[in-house]
C-alpha cells in the first residue's frame, strides 16, 4: 500500500483534503467543523467519503492508509519485546 492509495482510484477533493489532514492530526469532528466552518453532517459525509474511497472502516484505518502503514508496520510499532528473566 502507497501513501494516499485510494482503493477505487478516485481523487479525493481539496475539501476532502482539508478533512483528511485535521484527521490526522488527531482532530474531532466539531474541532474540524469548527477550523473550516462547516457543520457536523458535513464533516461526517466527507469522513463517509474518505473511508469509502480509501477502503477503511474508521479514522484509524484512515491514517494508517494517509501514512502508507501496512499491518505488519503497525504492529511492529506497538508489539512489546519479550520478557526474559534475567538469570
Amino acid at each position: 500500500m502507497t501513501p494516499a492509495s485510494l482503493r477505487y482510484g478516485q481523487p479525493i477533493t481539496r475539501r476532502e483534503a482539508q478533512v483528511a489532514i485535521q484527521i490526522l492530526f488527531g482532530h474531532t469532528r466539531a474541532e474540524i467543523a469548527q477550523d473550516l466552518g462547516l457543520t457536523l453532517k458535513t464533516v461526517d459525509f466527507y469522513r463517509s467519503q474518505l473511508f469509502h474511497k480509501y477502503g477503511v472502516f474508521n479514522c484509524f484505518g484512515l491514517v494508517r492508509c494517509m501514512l502508507g502503514l501496512d499491518a505488519q508496520a503497525v504492529i511492529a510499532m506497538f508489539a512489546v519485546p519479550d520478557e526474559t528473566p534475567a538469570e
